[in-house]
């Protein structure tokens, strides 16, 4: 099995078809007909079935897809870093980051690595838990910035950058922002205000499995949101209650239109985490935002020089 043969594997199963295949990648369709066929013979398994004038992956081809995608992106990027370090030039660096992060680390690295290099080229991926750790693993980044209770992956190396602690937000004129005089709301409080959160299905779970092992009852969750922005936005002139990152309630993004309800958070804790694949290249650009990073978190255990 070698890279030619992972290139034409995944063009035949993009075109699902061989006589496309052959046109976009240039070859005879003979040639990428025995170069599959070299493929096959290699792995031991059938990787395409004919379906008309076409053809489509096997179970076996469904599952090799994804890991020829890695390893092709993985071999692009290692080359790409290989002659950045030979012309003494930064070159990329893709990051992928969480939502939350956009209000947080993101700016500020940002500015570092701009501010610190005229050369370097970024592009910032933003999307949920597992888009994020998806392209990750499909070597589509350099590294992600994720939320999580516990690293999940043991494909992947988590790095904890610092814990995130999370609290319960309302409009300023909130009728429980206004309890803070009167009193400390309870759990059962909680219950008779609808609820917004952002888009991560284990932040939905915690909540759900917070108020269940409590109250027996769920709030009535009546926002979903992708965008942090939007959803705050959306608080500021309604009921809503929702569950955010403790370290928001001073930023800019508040504006101050938020308040801080004093009761127990139903998503509690968890830790902001540098992810990284184990023994990828680290040309210029990775090693700068690694050495960025260390210095904006210096207790942190982050991957040393040559070592990601």
């Amino acid at each position: 099995m070698d890279i030619k043969q992972l290139q034409h594997f995944v063009a035949a199963a993009d075109a699902q078809s061989i006589v496309r295949a052959a046109e976009r990648i240039g070859i005879t369709q003979s040639g990428l007909s025995r170069s599959l066929q070299a493929l096959e013979t290699a792995v031991g398994l059938p990787l395409f079935e004919r379906r008309g004038k076409g053809v489509v992956p096997t179970e076996f081809g469904r599952e090799l897809l994804p890991r020829a995608r890695a390893i092709l992106n993985e071999r692009d990027r290692t080359l790409r870093e290989l002659r950045a370090f030979d012309r003494l030039e930064q070159g990329g660096l893709s990051i992928g980051v969480m939502p939350s992060f956009n209000y947080t680390v993101a700016p500020d690295l940002i500015a570092d690595l701009i501010n610190a290099s005229a050369g370097i080229e970024l592009g910032v991926t933003t999307g949920t838990y597992r888009e994020l750790i998806g392209k990750l693993t499909g070597a589509e980044l350099h590294f992600a910035l994720l939320l999580a209770v516990v690293p999940d992956r043991s494909d992947l190396v988590f790095h904890r950058l610092y814990e995130s602690e999370s609290a319960v937000f309302a409009a300023r004129n909130h009728p429980l922002a206004k309890t803070r005089k009167s009193g400390r709301p309870g759990i059962r409080d909680l219950l008779d205000y609808p609820w917004a959160l952002t888009e991560s299905r284990p932040l939905k779970l915690a909540f759900e499995g917070f108020f269940r092992a409590r109250t027996d009852t769920v709030p009535s969750l009546r926002l979903t949101c992708a965008s942090i922005a939007l959803l705050v936005q959306s608080m500021q002139a309604t009921p809503l209650l929702s569950v955010l990152p403790r370290q928001f309630e001073n930023s800019a993004l508040f504006g101050g239109q938020l308040a801080r309800i004093d009761v127990a958070s139903p998503a509690g804790e968890a830790s902001a985490w540098l992810v990284t694949r184990p023994h990828q290249v680290q040309g210029p650009a990775l090693r700068l935002a690694l050495e960025c990073l260390t210095r904006r978190f210096p207790a942190a255990e982050l991957p040393r020089p040559g070592r990601a």
